[in-house]
């Protein structure tokens, strides 16, 4: 605060060095204003150089002027000081609301995780720990229900399969016949009991022809490889091979190609049938019309059909 007449006399002064001594013109604009006139408050710096908000007022009945003032820091510092408590209770706030946003969503969020972690846990589960026990309402209820109800349907075809696997596993092993598969390039990737009965299983992964053949010959082969390379179907093609035990069996076999939903071939599938003992007996028939039960010797429907 000071004290000022209009003559620029100082008499009161906070640096008591400036007392009764005179103000310049030019040291402070707002004093410069004050002894032309002005009553009011603005903003000015001194001759230190710090900026003040600095109060005129002329005092009646004299020429003083009192002059107050007061550094535009220490003046502001309350509002910055409100400002910066708005500032923190504002981001205290907007915290308070993302953890609350954040609770609610996930307890909105809970049935989803469960039945997230339920669907991910589905494959090891058996029976009713198949079915989600969840309470909820609104969509998510009906959500449950359409999960719980598409597994029920699910486990009730994958029973009505399995059911169908064992019928049709039960009736090829009871069966004279096999049942067989290839890969796209050939090789036997599943048989059935009966084929396991020619003594035949150590062959899986191989082709047809890699097999110990006895006949036919490389020319019959290679017209059945060409047959298969154009993805044709077969019927009653016969072959023979040399089992464990080195007996020759006669095997008479038809398959189909089998294609994916996009029309990609991806093997064979067919059946199969010993016909060893079938062979052997119409050899044996072919051999007693033409030659003499008892010495062997060849009767004469032979000798006519030689003489013929």
């Amino acid at each position: 605060m000071g004290l000022a007449t209009g003559e620029r006399l100082i008499l009161v002064h906070q640096d008591k060095s400036r007392i009764m001594q005179r103000n310049q013109p030019g040291q402070n604009a707002l004093v410069d204003r004050a002894i032309e006139g002005f009553e009011g408050s603005g903003r000015t710096r001194n001759a230190a150089g710090v900026d003040l908000l600095t109060s005129v007022k002329h005092l009646k009945n004299t020429d003083w002027i009192l002059v107050v003032n007061m550094p535009v820091a220490e003046a502001e510092e309350p509002l910055r000081r409100a400002l910066w408590y708005m500032s923190l209770g504002a981001t205290a706030l907007a915290l308070l609301v993302l953890a609350l946003a954040w609770l609610i969503m996930q307890r909105a969020l809970a049935p989803l995780a469960t039945l997230t972690r339920h669907v991910r846990e589905l494959p090891t589960k058996r029976g009713t720990e198949r079915l989600l026990a969840l309470r909820a309402s609104g969509e998510i209820a009906t959500l449950v229900r359409a999960f719980n109800e598409q597994v029920q349907a699910s486990d009730r075809q994958q029973e009505e399969l399995k059911e169908s696997e064992a019928r049709f596993r039960s009736l090829a092993e009871m069966s004279t016949d096999w049942f067989w598969e290839q890969d796209e390039l050939y090789r036997f990737t599943q048989v059935s009991q009966g084929f396991r009965n020619s003594e035949m299983a150590a062959q899986l992964g191989k082709t047809r022809w890699e097999q110990a053949i006895v006949a036919p010959g490389p020319q019959e082969w290679e017209l059945h490889r060409q047959l298969l390379d154009r993805r044709e179907p077969f019927s009653n093609f016969i072959y023979q091979l040399r089992d464990s035990d080195g007996r020759v069996r006669t095997l008479a076999i038809s398959g189909t190609p089998i294609f994916d939903e996009q029309g990609v071939f991806r093997g064979y599938r067919g059946v199969g049938s010993d016909i060893s003992d079938r062979r052997a007996a119409e050899q044996r028939i072919e051999y007693l019309a033409y030659h003499d039960a008892l010495t062997g010797l060849p009767n004469r429907l032979l000798v006519q059909d030689r003489f013929e």
